[in-house]
């Protein structure tokens, strides 16, 4: 998680400083064109903007500014990798790649995919970089045809969500430095779900089809354990439930007593559902007593109270005058 939000942070100070570079001095924009991410930062950080108080001043100063922070977060995510790394080697050191399949193996649509950007003229330290394996051996695939026999990946994404393929053509077009509208046109796509797609995978600078789809699968496996089974955010929320807060205060005052704590997150949906959705029951039933409308079930707004009531049910303020003098033996009942 904390890996997570720092490259989220690192692709928004990326796409600041390529908006600033757009928007300041021809001589900064001469500058830092056409460098890599990594070596724009190093030059922007180092640069000397002075200590005059003119836009072009006040930019290079930005400019500089967000180049540290992109190098700073690039360094603890880093760091972070270094520590997974060493982690998974003491947990099992003969550990495959999660990229690959079984027993550490490519799938086949993996080795297609280095098929089709070795044919783009990719190299294949870059196509090895991709798909999660060493170079020597994507040249035994590519050059020799060795190792070509693979079982499938094994998950394939819904009806109208980003395929294996829409995403090597997201990789392929950033690649050539397409915008995102006109790789979205190319892919029959809206330029939103496009830009999702990159932003949530390391940006213009860092997407990886590969990667990306491994986190599709990956977020769209059910059951998804819920936020709430155990743990500090837990307790946090069945004391403020037992002290009348309702989910919408809990989780807007999460935000403003943890602010660099990006675990203790929750949505108020998460905490109605916890409380209310039968098999769930990470919250015990009687914090249910403790919301402020003192249900024990939910109800969907708008919905017409339906309980009690009877089909074709008629009320005893429509009964007719004649009943009341009791003249007739079917109004008798009543005596």
């Amino acid at each position: 998680m904390v890996k997570r939000s720092a490259i989220k942070a690192r692709t928004q100070a990326a796409n600041q400083i390529t908006n600033l570079i757009v928007t300041g001095p021809e001589t900064t924009r001469d500058e830092l064109r056409g460098l890599t991410p990594l070596k724009r930062a190093q030059r922007a950080g180092r640069c000397r903007p002075g200590t005059g108080h003119d836009p072009a001043t006040v930019t290079r100063r930005a400019i500089r500014a967000l180049a540290r922070r992109w190098l700073d977060l690039t360094d603890e995510i880093n760091r972070h990798n270094r520590e997974v790394d060493e982690l998974v080697q003491l947990a099992a050191p003969n550990a495959a790649n999660p990229m690959q399949g079984t027993h550490g193996h490519l799938p086949t649509e993996q080795k297609r995919t280095a098929f089709r950007l070795r044919s783009k003229g990719w190299r294949l330290i870059d196509i090895a970089k991709e798909v999660g394996c060493t170079a020597p051996m994507v040249g035994l695939m590519v050059r020799d045809g060795k190792h070509l026999d693979a079982d499938p990946f094994g998950w394939k994404p819904r009806s109208g969500s980003l395929s294996i393929d829409d995403r090597e053509q997201i990789l392929l077009g950033l690649s050539r430095n397409e915008s995102l509208s006109s790789i979205a046109n190319a892919l029959s796509r809206s330029p939103s779900t496009i830009t999702r797609e990159v932003n949530a995978n390391g940006g213009r600078d860092y997407y990886s089809a590969w990667q990306a789809h491994h986190r599709a699968r990956d977020q769209a496996r059910r059951p998804k354990p819920c936020k709430l089974d155990a743990g500090r955010l837990r307790d946090e929320v069945a004391r403020r439930l037992q002290e009348l807060w309702s989910p919408d205060e809990i989780s807007k005052r999460l935000l403003l007593d943890f602010p660099d704590d990006p675990e203790m997150r929750v949505s108020h949906e998460t905490i109605y559902q916890s409380l209310f959705v039968q098999g769930r029951g990470e919250l015990r039933r009687e914090l249910a007593r403790c919301l402020r409308s003192g249900r024990t079930k939910r109800r969907t707004r708008g919905t017409p109270e339906r309980r009690g009531r009877l089909p074709g049910m008629v009320m005893i303020s429509d009964r007719p005058a004649e009943a009341e003098d009791r003249a007739v033996p079917g109004h008798w009942e009543s005596q």
